[in-house]
């Protein structure tokens, strides 16, 4: 770009910037997680056997357009009981990003772009983690847990859900939002 800017005669301001935190994943997810430290293991083994042991947990994929209505119904009932909303960030309390979503998840569903999860805790929504797949990487969206579920980290719960399947399905990249 700065190269075309100056062949050009063009201006050319660069900000400083973050850019996307992503994981590249290379190897399997015990082969990854093996080389995390003690604690880190400890809590993801923690919550996975809770995942597999407490009854009152369920983590449902949502991948088609059959499944887009239910997702964002579920959605906007985590949303709604958030932090999000008491920062004025929350789908529903902004009409324009409703309809964005209405529209976004049937599209990704219909062209097989929808990744997402939903951890339901004693059959209520507890937390969400909206990806889209793309050429074998992964991409989170949007993300949120509903603050009364918060004892058991219920977005903690979701975005390691949706990590160890990308691993487990061969995806070369998770991008973290």
């Amino acid at each position: 770009v700065e190269e075309i800017a100056k062949d050009w005669g063009l201006s050319l301001i660069i900000y400083p910037a973050e850019s996307s935190p992503y994981l590249r994943i290379t190897e399997k997810w015990d082969e990854f997680i093996v080389k995390k430290s003690k604690k880190f293991r400890y809590k993801i083994r923690k919550r996975e056997k809770d995942l597999r042991t407490f009854p009152e947990f369920a983590m449902r994929w949502f991948e088609g357009q059959d499944d887009s209505a239910e997702l964002l119904h579920d959605v906007l009932k985590i949303e709604a009981g958030s932090w999000k909303v008491k920062a004025d960030m929350d789908i529903t309390g902004r009409p324009m990003e409703l309809r964005y979503h209405e529209q976004l998840l049937p599209m990704m569903g219909r062209e097989n772009l929808l990744f997402a999860n939903v951890l339901y805790v004693r059959q209520e929504p507890a937390a969400y983690n909206l990806c889209y797949r793309w050429n074998r990487r992964l991409g989170q969206i949007k993300t949120s847990f509903n603050d009364a579920f918060q004892e058991f980290s219920p977005g903690a719960l979701v975005l390691e859900a949706a990590l160890r399947r990308a691993f487990d399905d061969g995806y070369q990249e998770f991008d973290f939002l």
